[in-house]
């Protein structure tokens, strides 16, 4: 799942995401949510209806709940067994470090700095587990 406000951006992701997994022989399904109140929506409504997260990719900035306030949610709906857990990765325009230990803090398996490459989205997925090395 993608998550991020910016239209353009969201698509971009998903680009690119599909690219490394058609390359890699990977079939990947993604959704794309718009802020961090849809992306809750929309994990648990795949949990209750018997499908799994294998991932989610949420950017900080965004209306009505930033990323980090999700991430928080979404581990505490791990933690009780309400979703599956999955891995979290945060992408993000803010590079400093504030942000980064406040996103971190909040449960983000790592973050990725906007732009996201081809690369960048590859060791990702590596570090996920959505491919192999």
């Amino acid at each position: 799942m993608i998550c991020d406000d910016e239209h353009l951006i969201a698509e971009s992701v998903d680009r690119l995401l599909k690219k490394v997994c058609d390359k890699r022989k990977v079939i990947l399904k993604t959704q794309i949510s718009k802020n961090g109140i849809e992306c809750l929506y929309q994990i648990y409504k795949e949990y209750i209806e018997g499908r799994k997260i294998d991932l989610l990719l949420i950017d900080e900035n965004m209306p009505f709940m930033i990323g980090s306030e999700c991430i928080k949610i979404l581990r505490n709906l791990m933690m009780d067994k309400w979703i599956n857990k999955f891995k979290i990765y945060s992408i993000t325009g803010y590079t400093d470090s504030e942000h980064l230990n406040y996103i971190k803090a909040a449960g983000s398996d790592g973050f990725y700095s906007k732009p996201i490459s081809l690369n960048m989205m590859n060791d990702l997925l590596i570090k996920s587990e959505i491919i192999k090395k």
